[in-house]
């Protein structure tokens, strides 16, 4: 959660988001503390559960506090989009926003995020990175997240039913974000909580897989060096600090990978990914 946090404000830039608000599902591991230190700096909104929930119920509180704060606010601080983040995800690049927004006008979607080849049956968008339209999609008429392991699919599905447009966006092909994957479970099974419903999922379903991009270990790892560097000492009150600084960083490696079939081709014939891509990116810049 620190990094994905440090992340918005370094990587993407604060003044690209209205508000930021955080659920924790009564967390022992710590990031209470720096989400505490960040909710009185004013970095964010944290909404603290004394009990551990859900992802879906988690979601819909977030929500619904944005939906009551517009109320609250003037009417140019207003907010027209949401953007769902799992914690165990990093934004890479300043025009993610700017970039999604575009598909957002240019083709009239109420939801946007990345596309997968799923079962039938399954949501169209993954969750981990997700944007609405809160005017559209969060009314009466389409249930909310779901209390169960895909809390976005009934919402997906009724949107669809419907008949308004949903739209794929890059985010993780084009290293918009990275995600690190199971996160959730990655902490069930090192607490070793076994009154979790997920908790027996989590023991053979927790180690990163940054969704098989092939540089996703190199990018979280540029990602934490920089979180090294800069939040020291490394405290809540170090990160509230390192976030307040206005200078943002880039990642090298944050650029759009080649186009789905090639990579798997490629991985047919059994050439390394990784040098493929290095040679690319240098070829790429020779030519610029």
């Amino acid at each position: 959660m620190s990094q994905l946090v440090f992340s918005l404000y370094r990587i993407l830039g604060g003044d690209q988001f209205g508000a930021l608000v955080v659920v924790d599902n009564g967390s022992h591991d710590g990031s209470v503390e720096s989400l505490e230190a960040l909710d009185r700096a004013g970095l964010l909104h944290l909404i603290a559960n004394r009990r551990g929930g859900y992802h879906g119920p988690g979601l819909n509180q977030a929500i619904s506090w944005l939906a009551q704060r517009q109320a609250r606010v003037a009417r140019q601080d207003r907010i027209d989009y949401v953007w769902v983040l799992d914690s165990d995800t990093i934004v890479l690049r300043r025009d993610t926003i700017r970039d999604a927004l575009a598909v957002f006008g240019a083709t009239g979607a109420i939801m946007l995020g990345q596309e997968f080849d799923r079962a039938p049956g399954y949501a169209r968008l993954a969750l981990h990175s997700l944007m609405l339209r809160p005017a559209e999609v969060w009314q009466p008429r389409f249930p909310p997240f779901m209390d169960d392991g895909s809390p976005e699919q009934a919402m997906q599905h009724a949107v669809l039913a419907a008949g308004l447009p949903v739209e794929s966006f890059p985010f993780l092909h084009h290293s918009y974000v990275l995600h690190l994957g199971s996160g959730t479970m990655r902490e069930l099974a090192r607490a070793h909580d076994w009154r979790n419903r997920y908790y027996a999922y989590a023991v053979d379903h927790h180690e990163r897989h940054y969704n098989h991009h092939p540089l996703g270990p190199r990018m979280h790892q540029a990602v934490v060096d920089i979180y090294t560097r800069e939040v020291t000492p490394d405290t809540p009150a170090g990160l509230v600090e390192a976030c307040r600084r206005k200078d943002l960083y880039g990642i090298p490696d944050a650029e759009p990978l080649p186009p789905l079939a090639e990579l798997r081709e490629l991985q047919a014939q059994g050439a390394d990914l990784v040098e493929y891509l290095d040679r690319r990116a240098v070829a790429r810049r020779s030519s610029d």
